[in-house]
């Protein structure tokens, strides 16, 4: 009986195993679906993952390389990772870009300086930001640098790339942000104008540069302003200028200047200093104009208000001047001197009988005379047509005054030889003498005519 009982026992204990491992397998199936169903789910997500990245790689793709301006991407170290045509072009890259693919060796040395901090500030600050820069040509840009974050590549060791823009000065509405207006008003000043970096390089020159300096805008932009320079100036006359520019932002004067044909001008220079938003730089706007012949005219002008047109002395003016002058040094030193009038008589028989030409060169050669009878202290002017006036300083004795008189009297009694004939002048000679004839200016012309 107990023998009958363990067996139903072991028969109810094989059924619930066999019951277990029926669930077990069950359980087991169930897995393995859930397996399979998430492998496929998880590549059908990989392989939509992997259509979206092809796609967004080609749109990318289209879009770099369809760009109209230089464009590149580079690592955190400066290396070039890819970049268009437009950048090939821009900085020459094939014949440029060193060993290392540095971005830096498609700079000028300057700028290369440059770059090298503001690069330093952007990794610091991951904000983009913008510099005005050159290339190895010597082409102003200004360039865009935008941090890329990539976090999914960092096991590559692309997690930072980035976005390098360059916008040329050309296409950036003259490197300054000026309106088209401001820029058509610039080229059509009659004035020249150059804008110079913090270099001295000339990066933009107007018509009337051209028309002024004989250089075009292809053959002046890119050398410095000193090619312009005429060595009339000391060096220190440069570096005063740009100092004085550097701390009031301004400076106006004279400057004599070599145009291309090694003509030497004197032009009216502007120069002022301003810091441009766009590239953070300062640059230098020079304005000038051709000032030669205002000047040779104005000295015309002036030596026409105190020199006589015939003789090239001084004229009544500047015979006053001189008067009041040496009555005031005399009056101080207790000295002498004396004033001669000489007065030709009867010119208008010459200009009558030989024409005014031949009477000027009566009186040049007269006064010629009169000054080579006198000595290099002594004073001579001609005052009116035939009035001379001689003023004969540091008098000692009265006899020196007539010493003086009868020299005058040899020179001018010899003949005038006027169109191949000998002519005598008639003329006289009056004095005055300081202080014994009178210690103001008017009473020693009086004296004179006495």
């Amino acid at each position: 009986m107990a023998t009958e009982n363990e067996f139903y026992l072991v028969k109810a204990e094989n059924s619930a195993l066999l019951a277990e491992l029926q669930f077990a397998r069950s359980e087991i199936k169930y897995l393995n679906k859930r397996i399979a169903e998430t492998e496929q789910n998880y590549l059908d997500e990989r392989l939509v993952r992997a259509s979206k990245v092809s796609f967004n790689d080609e749109l990318f793709n289209s879009f770099f390389h369809q760009v109209n301006r230089p464009f590149l991407i580079i690592d955190r170290l400066g290396a070039v990772i890819e970049r268009n045509p437009s950048a090939d072009s821009f900085f020459d890259i094939r014949s440029n870009l060193n060993k290392m693919n540095q971005i830096h060796s498609l700079f000028d040395l300057n700028s290369k300086k440059q770059f090298s901090i503001y690069f330093y500030n952007v990794k610091q600050s991951g904000e983009q930001s913008e510099i005005g820069l050159a290339n190895v040509d010597g082409k102003m840009f200004v360039l865009h640098i935008h941090p890329i974050d990539l976090p999914d590549y960092a096991n590559h060791g692309l997690s930072e790339l980035y976005a390098v823009i360059v916008v040329p000065f050309e296409s950036s509405v003259n490197n300054f942000q000026m309106s088209e207006l401001l820029v058509s008003a610039i080229d059509q000043l009659q004035q020249g104008v150059l804008i110079a970096n913090e270099e001295d390089i000339i990066i933009r020159g107007n018509q009337g540069l051209s028309e002024i300096t004989g250089y075009s805008s292809k053959e002046i932009i890119g050398e410095k302003t000193s090619i312009l320079s005429s060595d009339r100036h000391p060096r220190d006359f440069y570096h005063s200028l740009k100092d004085s520019v550097n701390i009031k932002g301004y400076w106006e004067g004279e400057v004599w200047h070599k145009a291309k044909s090694g003509r030497v001008y004197l032009e009216r220079l502007q120069v002022s200093r301003f810091f441009d938003e766009l590239s953070h730089q300062h640059f230098y706007i020079h304005i000038f104009e051709d000032i030669t012949l205002k000047k040779q005219e104005a000295e015309r002008e002036e030596k026409r208000s105190v020199f006589d047109s015939v003789t090239n002395l001084p004229n009544e003016r500047s015979f006053n001047c001189y008067l009041d002058n040496i009555l005031y040094r005399a009056s101080m030193s207790k000295q002498s001197f004396a004033v001669l009038s000489i007065e030709f008589d009867k010119l208008q028989n010459i200009s009558n009988d030989f024409g005014l030409y031949y009477r000027d060169i009566v009186l040049q050669h007269a006064a010629q005379r009169i000054v080579s009878s006198v000595c290099y202290s002594d004073y001579v002017a001609r005052i009116d047509v035939g009035t001379f006036m001689v003023v004969l300083s540091g008098l000692k004795l009265k006899s020196d005054l007539q010493l003086a008189v009868d020299k005058l009297c040899k020179q001018l009694q010899a003949p005038f030889i006027i169109n191949d004939q000998s002519y005598s002048l008639v003329f006289s000679i009056g004095s005055g003498v300081f202080p014994d004839d009178g210690d103001r200016a008017d009473a020693l012309l009086q004296k004179t005519k006495a």
